[in-house]
């Protein structure tokens, strides 16, 4: 979830990539993103996109770990508006294609699920894996700079693999 928001913004024009190998042998990464001058009305951005398919079922390693006792779950799901924008007062929900509520994690700005910023971002992330080749909806009540709003989108899983770290 955190490192999603910078290339999911609207704004996005450049991303930089560039890469070393460490004394260890291990390689290490680090990205630019450059976001254009203009503004966009693109936001907000939910992900896994509205009727998108395909989603991964897991959720990948990420540092710092949103999950609680470094634990694992199914793929985030996410609803991001600009980082610096006012959003409070998150409800959420998360259902199967029968109705079926799906338990999860929730990490919004003013209930981070750690130390490290949420900078506009809410997450659900469920507490199991997602079901293979199951619908999904999601449903995010909230205000986004003193203005109530109601963002509902749904999405699909793709078929059973080995764990996935999308």
């Amino acid at each position: 979830m955190y490192h999603r928001r910078p290339m999911l913004d609207p704004q996005l024009e450049r991303i930089g990539v560039g890469y070393a190998r460490l004394p260890d042998g291990m390689l290490t990464a680090a990205l630019r993103f450059e976001n254009a001058a203009r503004r966009t009305n693109n936001w907000p951005v939910a992900y896994p996109a509205d009727k998108q398919t395909d989603v991964p079922l897991y959720y990948g390693a990420e540092v710092p770990n949103p999950i609680p006792n470094r634990g694992t779950g199914g793929y985030p799901i996410t609803l991001q508006f600009p980082p610096f924008d006012k959003v409070t007062g998150v409800s959420a929900n998360l259902t199967d294609a029968a109705g079926n509520p799906v338990e999860f994690f929730l990490s919004d700005p003013e209930h981070p699920a750690t130390s490290f910023g949420q900078f506009g971002v809410i997450c659900l992330i469920p507490m199991q894996a997602l079901q293979a080749q199951h619908a999904y909806t999601a449903n995010i009540d909230a205000s986004w700079k003193g203005k109530p709003g109601t963002w509902t989108w749904s999405f699909s899983t793709g078929a059973a693999q080995g764990r996935s770290v999308r």
